[in-house]
């Protein structure tokens, strides 16, 4: 896909040189520029994506409340932007557990990210973390446009985007699920979803209080 977006650009040059009927000024430069972007998006998901596959875990003290406390914090800017909020209704003042911060950080990026893309305005992106037998359960519920529960098996799977003709405006490679259940599953975890057509989603990452890898 990246050549995609690459040879795109190339044709754009290429209309532009031979001047077949093409875009002019500003609406050239926007082109290649949106272009650009997407290839480097993606190349930038492709290098996450291959770093939690395959390097060594650096595994520490982890605490998920805090990580959740900096990810919706993080978040808010692009909650506002898009006209909607996130909050935290449960948590506990600390979840002491073992893992790789930076990874578990960025999957629950991932899943903010997307929650709060398809979320509509003036909704709430609900937020908790709790205890369940050994695991902690970080949880993110939004209002969006919900999951067929026919079509969940493909949410993980690499360049899977379900909600592309529904929502063809919403940008994305369909890597970002794909990080966060590498993530889950090297921590000895799992990514669950809950979810039906017009009912939102729900995304409960499951962290053991041990990691494993």
């Amino acid at each position: 896909m990246p050549i995609l977006f690459v040879t795109s650009i190339l044709t754009l040059l290429q209309m532009q040189r031979n001047s077949i009927e093409p875009p002019q000024g500003d609406e050239l430069l926007k082109r290649i520029e949106k272009y650009a972007q997407a290839s480097l998006s993606m190349a930038e998901s492709f290098v996450r994506l291959a770093s939690a596959q395959s390097h060594e875990y650096r595994v520490g003290p982890l605490d998920p409340a805090s990580v959740l406390q900096d990810a919706v914090g993080d978040a808010c800017t692009q909650a506002r932007n898009q006209g909607l909020s996130v909050t935290i209704f449960q948590t506990p003042g600390s979840a002491p557990c073992l893992g790789d911060r930076p990874l578990v950080a960025r999957a629950l990026a991932n899943v903010l990210n997307n929650a709060i893309k398809y979320s509509p305005a003036q909704s709430t992106v609900q937020c908790s973390l709790c205890a369940r037998g050994p695991n902690w359960i970080i949880s993110v519920r939004d209002e969006g446009p919900g999951i067929d529960p026919a079509q969940q098996d493909r949410l993980f799977k690499p360049f899977s985007r379900l909600h592309d003709l529904t929502h063809p405006n919403i940008s994305g490679v369909g890597l970002g699920l794909a990080l966060v259940h590498t993530v889950v599953k090297r921590h000895g975890g799992s990514l669950e979803v809950e979810s039906a057509v017009g009912q939102g989603a729900e995304f409960r990452l499951v962290l053991p209080a041990s990691a494993s890898d």
